[in-house]
């Protein structure tokens, strides 16, 4: 169990990705974001491998 500061939110996050570049380019950009009132918590993620 997260311990979460009174005056926080928790965003829980399921990502579905076709591909895992594409994943790794969401992830970054959430970290980047700033996170005084809201925790981004990613539960699960998806990648689709998709054949060519």
């Amino acid at each position: 169990m997260l311990d979460i500061e009174p005056d926080k939110k928790v965003l829980n996050l399921i990502l579905k990705v076709d591909v895992l570049g594409s994943l790794e380019a969401i992830e970054k950009v959430l970290k980047e974001l700033p996170q005084e009132k809201v925790i981004l918590r990613i539960l699960k993620v998806e990648a689709e491998i998709l054949e060519n």
